[in-house]
């Protein structure tokens, strides 16, 4: 049986290849499909910022600056995809419990920059 700090530390490795450094357990959420779920959120730091992403576990994974989480927290409806095929950069919805950690990130980044 593993510890949440385990899980995160083997998740995080199996779907983008990152090393986990630090874990601060941050809240959850209640997930009903397939069948009843809870959800646990954490923020993390890692030791190296190398994606290496598997597909067979997570579709794509990005790093994003504070300036295009901020903006993509202005944008209210999923958009659509660009002329190239991609999506833009799009934050769930307010009651959703990522939504959560990115507000958690986003106040974070502007306490340490001092805005």
């Amino acid at each position: 049986m593993e510890t949440l700090e385990e899980t995160v530390r083997r998740e995080v490795a199996e779907e983008v290849g990152l090393v986990v450094d630090t874990i601060r357990y941050s809240g959850s959420q209640h997930w009903p499909f397939p069948s009843s779920s809870l959800m646990l959120a954490c923020q993390a730091t890692v030791k190296d910022d190398k994606l290496e992403i598997n597909r067979a576990e997570i579709a794509d994974a990005r790093w994003f600056t504070l300036e295009e989480v901020m903006e993509a927290l202005q944008v209210k409806m999923m958009p659509s995809k660009l002329p190239d095929g991609t999506l833009p950069v799009w934050v769930p919805p307010k009651f959703a419990i990522a939504h959560q950690l990115i507000q958690e990130w986003v106040q974070e980044q502007k306490s340490l920059r001092g805005s």
